[in-house]
């Protein structure tokens, strides 16, 4: 007998891109998955200016459009916050306190002590819902093989690491101004917005970072609050170098960068005493790895068997023949995992721990601050 679908309705707080990514992804996982044990629906968006987006919002998919936070909890069995990262606090604990899940995009907060702070809140709930942060390379099919790979050895101990996120188009000074370019309101730039992907990836695979220092610049230090208006400072960086030591005695750097016009690519290599592992947004499910042991590049065939990792994320993404592109399938993952654990109680202490809880987001924002506190002495 099939067990029923339990009905989730899902409101996503904020209406830009990361939001319209994490739309997309919430419409394909009943169309890539026949079992799913959810019935998922699309309860609300919550914006600034619902009356605007509203024939968007609608054509998207969803219920309704709502401007207040009461409202998006009144129509929604659980929470997903898109919203610029000093706001994420303040619904996430009024969510919890309804009983209701939440999914938050990262990094946590804006700052270490309001990321801590809202840990503090989860963990002081009798019954705290399944919530996630949107730390979502841990997702691609090459991570979860490496952590396996890792484990078993196959590339002996860990050496070094160099990892690096490459975006464009904030070289371009006629871009306005928004909340990712003010630090009260992002709490940092390049580091925060794309780093902290990295930074957690690294502390996924290989332990906690145990020191971190760094450089910093901001390339274009004003811009435009309105086409041909008056400029308003950037406080952010957009452009981050950090190096990093584990407990191993491991080193590497970590880059991060969003004036890299023309060579988007996110990468993070691992050298070991056996062999080295390449991982790249351009080949997302399978990593390129060196067996120092062999004197050979191991081609699909030679590599050992599914680990526990890899069996757990390849169950919730898509497979390769339907990808949607290496961002969209690793927020898909994401988001199915937690809506699974939502539906499923007990569900996730079969699997590896794959996802990022609260605490990883927390840890994550934990070397965050401490590199722009290095940077800025």
């Amino acid at each position: 007998m099939v067990a029923p679908q339990v009905p989730i309705g899902v409101g996503i707080a904020g209406w830009g891109g990361i939001a319209r990514i994490h739309t997309l992804a919430l419409r394909a996982l009943p169309v890539l998955f026949a079992d799913l044990p959810f019935d998922l629906s699309l309860a609300a968006v919550q914006s600034r200016n619902p009356e605007r987006k509203q024939e968007a919002i609608r054509q998207a998919g969803f219920a309704a459009a709502v401007e207040r936070d009461d409202e998006l909890l009144r129509l929604a069995d659980a929470v997903d916050i898109c919203t610029p990262n000093a706001l994420h606090a303040r619904l996430a604990v009024a969510a919890w306190r309804a009983g209701k899940p939440v999914y938050c995009e990262k990094p946590l907060a804006e700052s270490l002590e309001a990321a801590t702070a809202m840990l503090d809140a989860w963990r002081s709930l009798p019954a705290p819902p399944p919530s996630q942060v949107a730390l979502v390379l841990r997702f691609w099919p090459a991570m979860a093989r490496a952590k396996d790979w890792i484990a078993a050895g196959h590339v002996g101990r860990i050496l070094s690491f160099r990892a690096r996120m490459v975006h464009g188009g904030y070289l371009d000074t006629a871009r306005l101004m928004s909340w990712r370019l003010d630090k009260a309101l992002a709490g940092g730039g390049a580091l925060a917005d794309l780093g902290i992907h990295l930074i957690d990836a690294v502390q996924f695979l290989l332990g906690p970072i145990t020191d971190a220092s760094a450089r910093m610049r901001t390339f274009v230090t004003e811009r435009p609050v309105n086409p041909g208006g008056r400029a308003a400072p950037v406080t952010v960086d957009d452009w981050a170098e950090v190096t990093c030591t584990l407990p191993s005695g491991a080193v590497g750097t970590i880059e991060a960068t969003r004036a890299g016009d023309g060579q988007e690519e996110t990468v993070l290599e691992l050298f070991g005493t056996e062999g080295s592992l390449r991982i790249s947004g351009d080949a997302p499910y399978w990593p390129r790895w060196y067996d120092r042991r062999r004197g050979e590049l191991v081609v699909r065939g030679g590599e050992p068997a599914p680990g526990p990792y890899t069996q757990a994320v390849l169950s919730v993404c898509p497979p390769a023949r339907l990808s949607m592109g290496p961002m969209v399938d690793a927020h898909l993952g994401s988001l199915h995992w937690w809506l699974r654990r939502i539906a499923q109680p007990g569900w996730e202490q079969q699997m590896p721990p794959v996802a990022a809880d609260l605490a990883d987001g927390a840890a994550a924002q934990a070397i965050l601050h401490r590199a722009y506190e290095a940077a800025q002495q």
